[in-house]
Order: structure tokens, then C-alpha cells, then sequence
């Protein structure tokens, strides 16, 4: 459990760079559109996998559960 923030991080880099490298050949209204694109691409793919994401719900956690950090 530890590493699924550095998992995450890693798999954002590498998407990152992946649409990066396309959009920033780009300028003007295809980068616009190519942008929005790929935000309505991840806003309906958040919502499709719900074992992941938790669909329109959200992730969900026992926030009592925690540790008590100040008190």
C-alpha cells in the first residue's frame, strides 16, 4: 500500500509526457481542442470504471480509521 502514491505519480508522469508531446507540437485551437479532449477522455473513463474511481460516487474511506495526527 505504501507505493500506490509513487505508482500514481509515475503513471501521471508518463501520461503527462505522452499527451504532452502531442499538445505541444500544437498551437492555437487544435491545442485547445486536443486539451479539452483529453480532459472529456479522462472525466468519462473516471466515470466508466468504477472499481477504480468509484464512479459519480467517488473514492470512499473509513476516515475514522486513521491515525490522529494533531489530536
Amino acid at each position: 500500500m505504501p507505493l500506490v502514491p509513487l505508482a500514481g505519480a509515475a503513471a501521471g508522469l508518463f501520461f503527462g509526457m505522452l499527451f504532452g508531446s502531442l499538445t505541444t507540437r500544437r498551437a492555437g485551437v487544435v491545442f485547445a481542442l486536443i486539451s479539452l479532449g483529453v480532459g472529456e477522455l479522462v472525466f468519462a473513463a473516471s466515470r466508466m470504471l468504477r472499481s477504480l474511481s468509484g464512479g459519480e460516487e467517488g473514492l470512499t474511506a473509513n476516515r475514522a480509521a486513521g491515525p490522529h495526527v494533531f489530536g
